[in-house]
């Protein structure tokens, strides 16, 4: 039903109430008025009678002549309300009338004075009005039927209804206006609600005059809270968005019925593919046990527990949430392989000192006890000697890459000649009864400058130098190449030993890690040398690595940032031999 219609209606319903109780009230009004005016009449005719009468005694044929004359009914009635005559009452029933000392015109008049009453009359079987007033002989009471109103009212009743409807008529076109100003208006607002709740932006222009000035504040104002609501909505959306993606956990909502609703980048690394909307969780694991965390997580139970997911260690925490669960998913791989290396570690320092420290232990003791032959003091000597210099080799090394890994050591930078600082450690590595056996060849054409650590750059030389030398056959060339690599010069020891296998390149690098660890502790290798390679390399900013094949040696490499410095007029290339 239109606007226009219910207004009319309700109006409508309201004006036909007003002018029902309207005509109510003027039909009670006109009646009222036609009874006092009827009493007032007859209470002076009463009295004009009542004093025509004065010397007459009371009686039936007196009643008679009264009502004749006078056109109404009269009634005489003595002091004790005794009836003594009536105009409407034959003389013969006149005993049978009862008292009526009762009733309430007689019983006023007889009180001194002017009754009125209207009623049913049992006498004369009629409505009457009664007027009553006293007199010598007891009461006269006047009495005639009420005034009809009928007319009176009928002819106010047209014309109320006339007035009705010609309000009806002028009601109809004034409601269709307000109708439509108030339909525009709410048509208007009902527009600017919805392309507010779309996100739009609202014009304001055309909701400040007029009926509608509040609603279109009111929806101004709803505006600016629904859009500044929208844009701290939309912006914690994003920054939670954000969060999520920038996780390195995997996590993934869930519903009741095991399809996914959301997944954040890391959680589709885990399954290996985009995770869309609408994919079941069955479809992305087939461990049984991420499975099972989800379907309790779906009753209503938080589980957390380590799992292995191919090569790799996974946490993985499920928790409820509104009626499915949510997955958590986080890569301990790296840690569980850090706690190893830990353990490892431990393991190593405790091995490579007992074994020096039962050797000193034991050779002191010998020494100690006494008994023993010169020579055989003195070799016990030297070999309590070098297990000493061995664990002191071991205990440098450590502090060494213990403040490396610290972070509180920084390089001091100056320019350092690599093929110069290479040649000079060559000298001091080589003792006099090996420099048969070896040659060292630096091929450095450019002159190669480093901006590093002096300290770090020796460091770095001697531990590769040393490896070379350990592991190279008699007669071998064990050559430092330089060369050009953008802002960095690389460096490469290469030598001709048995090489290290294919599998082991990629941890040479760890702290205690041999190839062929028996050989390399024989050697006095601390198995710590690479490590301090690489945390010094590294340190500078370079890079680290190592080439090699079984039986044809191996190429140790490093890069360090190139100094804006040079040699001038280098010399060809040097090969030196140490006699």
């Amino acid at each position: 039903m239109r606007l226009a219609t219910r207004f009319y209606l309700a109006f409508a319903a309201l004006l036909v109430a007003v002018f029902v109780g309207l005509l109510s009230v003027v039909s009670m009004e006109i009646s009222s008025r036609a009874r006092a005016d009827t009493a007032t009449r007859l209470e002076g005719e009463a009295r004009l009678i009542r004093a025509l009468i004065a010397a007459r005694t009371f009686d039936d044929a007196l009643a008679d002549s009264l009502g004749a004359a006078a056109g109404l009914r009269v009634t005489l009635v003595s002091r004790d309300g005794t009836v003594l005559g009536d105009s409407e009452v034959e003389t013969r029933r006149l005993p049978s009338v009862e008292n009526h000392a009762a009733r309430p015109e007689v019983a006023a008049a007889l009180a001194g004075r002017t009754g009125v009453a209207d009623r049913a009359s049992a006498t004369v079987a009629q409505s009457l009005l009664y007027v009553a007033v006293p007199a010598e002989q007891g009461v006269l009471r006047l009495s005639t039927r009420l005034p009809r109103v009928g007319g009176v009212t009928a002819e106010t009743r047209h014309l109320l209804a006339a007035a009705l409807l010609l309000s009806l008529a002028l009601l109809y076109p004034l409601t269709r206006f307000l109708a439509g100003r108030v339909e525009r208006g709410l048509g208007a607002a009902e527009a600017a609600v919805e392309r507010i709740a779309g996100g739009e932006a609202v014009d304001r222009g055309g909701r400040r005059s007029g009926s509608m000035t509040s609603l279109g504040l009111a929806i101004d104002r709803m505006t600016d809270d629904v859009r500044e609501r929208l844009g701290r909505t939309g912006q914690e959306a994003r920054d939670l968005r954000a969060l999520f993606d920038g996780l390195d956990e995997g996590l993934a909502f869930i519903d009741s019925a095991g399809v996914l609703g959301f997944a954040n980048p890391a959680f589709e690394r885990w399954v290996g593919r985009p995770a869309t909307e609408r994919t079941r969780i069955g479809s992305l694991f087939r461990s049984p046990e991420i499975l099972g965390a989800v379907d309790r997580a779906q009753r209503g139970k938080s589980v957390t527990e380590e799992v292995i997911l191919g090569s790799r260690n996974v946490l993985m925490t499920a928790r409820p949430h509104r009626g499915g669960a949510l997955l958590v998913l986080r890569d301990l791989t790296d840690l569980r392989r850090l706690e190893g290396v830990r353990r490892d570690f431990v393991a190593n320092v405790s091995h490579e000192l007992k074994t020096p420290l039962t050797s000193v232990v034991g050779f002191a003791e010998a020494i100690a006890e006494g008994g023993l032959a010169e020579d055989a003091a003195a070799d016990f000597g030297e070999r309590i000697l070098a297990n000493a210099t061995r664990m002191r080799r071991l205990v440098d090394d450590l502090l060494d890459l213990a403040l490396v890994e610290s972070g509180s050591w920084s390089p001091a930078l100056e320019p350092v000649p690599i093929g110069a600082t290479a040649s000079e450690l060559w000298a001091q590595l080589i003792p006099a009864s090996e420099r048969e056996r070896l040659e060292l060849a630096v091929d450095d054409p450019a002159h190669a400058i480093v901006n590093a650590d002096a300290d770090a750059v020796r460091q770095i030389l001697r531990n590769l130098l040393d490896n070379a030398v350990r592991y190279a056959p008699d007669g071998s060339e064990i050559r430092v190449r330089t060369r050009p690599d953008g802002a960095f010069v690389r460096t490469e020891v290469v030598d001709r030993g048995p090489g290290v296998p294919t599998a082991h390149l990629s941890r040479v690098f760890e702290r205690f890690y041999r190839v062929d660890p028996g050989r390399s502790r024989e050697q006095g290798g601390t198995g710590l040398g690479l490590a301090i390679v690489k945390h010094f390399v590294v340190a500078h900013g370079g890079e680290v690595g190592m080439e090699s094949e079984v039986s044809r040696g191996t190429t140790a490499w490093f890069t360090l940032p190139v100094s804006s410095e040079s040699l001038q007029d280098p010399p060809e290339r040097l090969s030196l031999h140490v006699e």
